[in-house]
């Protein structure tokens, strides 16, 4: 996760990290680089900053990535997670960029852990995503 918010704060994009510099867990790392890539990139395509948090019990890996954007709106967030969906309009951007697959790798990259994801509103404004992972020794992911 450190590795992934320095990539984009090496370019210029204001992404942090806070949590631990280490956890101990199964999972395809590969896969959850970049998961997290893709909420990192949607977060500095549509808000100004962005925050991602690792927190973590004896069963459960918690991953928190939040913006100061527009949010989602709540009518959309069943959809957001199917492929080729784009709320851009929403949001008020006209964006060209992207095929609506960012989200539904994400989801799919999460259930293949065997997690869960949940979209809220961030407060003041904004959107968190927040992403449950098995954590101990049952946790293998598929």
């Amino acid at each position: 996760l450190q590795t992934v918010c320095a990539e984009f704060s090496d370019v210029g994009f204001p992404v942090s990290y806070s949590g631990p510099d280490r956890l101990l867990g199964w999972c395809k790392p590969n896969a959850l680089a970049r998961a997290i890539a893709n909420l990192c990139a949607n977060g500095v395509k549509f808000a100004g900053t962005v925050t991602v948090a690792l927190t973590a019990t004896d069963t459960v890996a918690r991953i928190t990535v939040g913006d100061d954007g527009p949010g989602i709106p709540m009518t959309a967030r069943a959809r957001v997670f199917e492929p080729f969906f784009k709320e851009d309009a929403s949001r008020g951007i006209a964006s060209k960029h992207g095929f609506g697959l960012g989200l539904s790798i994400v989801a799919d990259i999460v259930q293949g852990h065997g997690g869960r994801i949940e979209l809220q509103d961030n407060q003041p404004n904004g959107l968190v995503v927040t992403i449950d992972l098995p954590n101990g020794p049952s946790a293998q992911p598929s």
